[in-house]
């Protein structure tokens, strides 16, 4: 069964490159975005550690990452409704 998981990151590095592979692979997965930063995606076979790991690969150092596993959730606005999916 797939699971909703929450991915919010910084990238602060100046890695363009790497960048553009990491938002290439969210649009692969099927990712959505909800703010600026902040995207939701339903996958199966990840938990938060595993999907965390598989990210890493498109990060450099100094970038930031964080990311929950859905189990209930509250929002204003959101630019797409991961209940909709």
């Amino acid at each position: 069964m797939a699971v909703t998981f929450f991915l919010a990151f910084d990238l602060s590095s100046n890695n363009a490159k790497k960048h553009l592979e990491l938002y290439d692979e969210l649009d692969r997965l099927g990712a959505q975005r909800a703010l600026k930063s902040f995207w939701w995606v339903k996958l199966e076979d990840f938990t938060t550690t595993t999907f965390r790991t598989y990210i890493k690969q498109f990060l450099d150092e100094q970038d930031r990452i964080f990311i929950i596993k859905n189990g209930g959730w509250a929002a204003f606005r959101p630019e797409t409704n991961p209940a909709d999916a």
